[in-house]
């Protein structure tokens, strides 16, 4: 990992660091291990972690007895347990080195905490991969099954975002170079013009050879890649038009080795991804015709692939989210049965999936967020009641994943998200009480993450909406509060420019509603 992340000059400094951060606890060490600690805290985890992992009761409740790495100012533990319990795409100390790698050269920042996981499962993931031998089409059919397995896990980071990484990074011949693209927005705090420069360099190289030899695949195959790395540090630096330029000079090389091996279905994947990238810039720069082009592009190639293997569950979940894409632009568009169509195709994918294995959370996650997309498309109708029924439908499945695993913030915010989407419904309904009821579980949960992740911005705008929404449904004494809490994080928010331009109106509304209360 280090020698794939770091350049040539900086390898061995940062090895020789990593190594002495590590420490394989045992019982010669432990006590001194523990006294070296340098809070209680600290000591508290580490003898519980040990007791827990040598097949003791712990001291007292901790929430980390299940760890087998442990990482704490600056020192990476690996209990015991860590050998037994590795497994195909497990690697607990390869992601919290990945971690360490990350804050040692860019600082701590808990803003980027999700890029900074997503980056550090891409790399545990891809680690894995890498060390089952076989060729290059093995090792690609390990990543889909990768991104087809359940993930139950407390990390924030997408799933689908990492399964997509890790599947880029195993078609390259230096995947770690994909996984630091991707996540070039760690890079923005410290120098991101190196990367950039070095990816410029390595596409100038690219294009070079495959100009000499056109029918080489891979070298066409290299230059793909390359405008894909240049691509995704400019997308991290919201040079939107530059991302675009790149991915979009990417298209037609992509196109050319489908064509030469149409049964190659790696290259029709990788087309397909493609249109999606294209698609997710034009669509951020409201060019919604040409995202929908790009992403019924994306589509037909998810059914091709699906109709050559139906029962490859990885494809299905490809045209589920296919469906989808297309769906969210058509309902930008004004367009509300072509939206709901799609989303209902992607929901009928789903119930197929979850049937198959219900005890797949990810898949079930899926299925609650395709409830909800119907359910937006149904409200935009005007259908409430029909909307209501497809928000209570997701409302069931949130609950479900919530109580599964209490730690898991992302399914914590679902609910969240769950129970304010149906407070707005019986808001409108007249039903003051019912909203009442809802906005106040989903504020409840709301001001749980925002204390468990106070850098994260987008905790604390979740609590400033649910306070605004809390209000409406109030009466004009415990509105007031509400709205001035509302008003006082928007504010804090908007300093630290942290808000969306969208984001920016809400002062306004949160002004009108004070105004409407009468003065005492």
């Amino acid at each position: 990992m280090v020698r794939g992340l770091f350049p040539p000059e900086e390898q061995e400094a940062v090895l020789s660091a990593l190594e002495q951060s590590v420490f394989f606890v045992d019982g010669e060490n432990i006590e001194r291990l523990l006294c070296e600690c340098t809070s209680h805290d600290e000591a508290w985890v580490l003898a519980n972690l040990y007791l827990v992992s040598a097949g003791a009761e712990p001291l007292g409740q901790s929430s980390l007895t299940d760890s087998v790495v442990y990482r704490a100012d600056g020192r990476i533990y690996v209990l015991p347990r860590y050998l037994v319990e590795k497994t195909a795409f497990a690697d607990a100390l390869v992601y919290e080195a990945a971690l360490d790698l990350l804050f040692r050269r860019f600082g701590y920042d808990n803003g980027h905490w999700r890029q900074f996981e997503a980056f550090a499962s891409s790399c545990e993931a891809y680690a894995c991969i890498l060390e089952r031998e076989g060729t290059a089409a093995e090792r690609m059919q390990i990543a889909r099954e990768y991104g087809s397995r359940p993930h139950t896990s407390a990390r924030r980071a997408d799933p689908r975002e990492v399964a997509e990484i890790v599947r880029e990074a195993v078609a390259t011949p230096n995947g770690w170079e994909i996984i630091l693209a991707h996540h070039a927005v760690v890079r923005q705090r410290k120098d991101i013009g190196a990367p950039l420069t070095a990816f410029r360099a390595s596409l100038a190289i690219a294009e070079r050879l495959a100009q000499q030899d056109p029918g080489n695949s891979q070298w066409q195959r290299d230059l793909f890649l390359s405008h894909h790395q240049v691509g995704d540090v400019l997308l991290a630096q919201d040079d939107t038009e530059g991302a675009l330029s790149s991915f979009q000079a990417a298209l037609p090389i992509a196109e050319r080795l489908t064509q030469q091996d149409p049964h190659d279905s790696l290259w029709q994947y990788h087309l397909g991804f493609n249109h999606r990238r294209v698609g997710n810039v034009l669509l951020a720069q409201g060019d919604t015709e040409g995202a929908l082009h790009s992403f019924q592009a994306s589509l037909a190639i998810a059914e091709r692939l699906t109709q050559q293997d139906p029962d490859h569950t990885g494809c299905q979940r490809e045209l589920s989210f296919s469906h989808e894409e297309v769906g969210r632009v058509l309902l930008a568009q004004g367009d509300t049965e072509g939206a709901l169509r799609s989303f209902q195709a992607s929901l009928l994918i789903d119930e197929r999936l979850t049937q198959q294995d219900p005890g797949n959370s990810e898949w079930q996650r899926d299925l609650g967020l395709s409830h909800k997309r119907v359910g937006r498309a149904l409200l935009a109708q005007g259908d409430r009641e029909g909307a209501l029924r497809s928000f209570q439908a997701s409302l069931v499945i949130a609950q479900q994943l919530a109580q599964l695993d209490s730690d898991n913030s992302e399914w914590q915010r679902d609910l969240s998200i769950s129970h304010e989407q149906i407070g707005h419904i019986l808001l409108e309904q007249g039903d003051r009480e019912g909203a009442l009821r809802c906005f106040q579980a989903s504020l409840a949960i709301a001001e749980r993450l925002a204390e468990q992740e106070r850098g994260d911005s987008e905790r604390q705008e979740d609590v400033a909406r649910l306070c605004f929404n809390l209000a409406l449904a109030s009466g004009p004494d415990e509105a007031r509060p509400l709205l001035e809490r509302a008003r006082a994080l928007v504010l804090d928010l908007s300093a630290a420019s942290r808000l969306t331009q969208e984001q920016e109106q809400w002062l306004a509304a949160i002004d009108d509603g004070l105004a409407s209360i009468p003065a005492k």
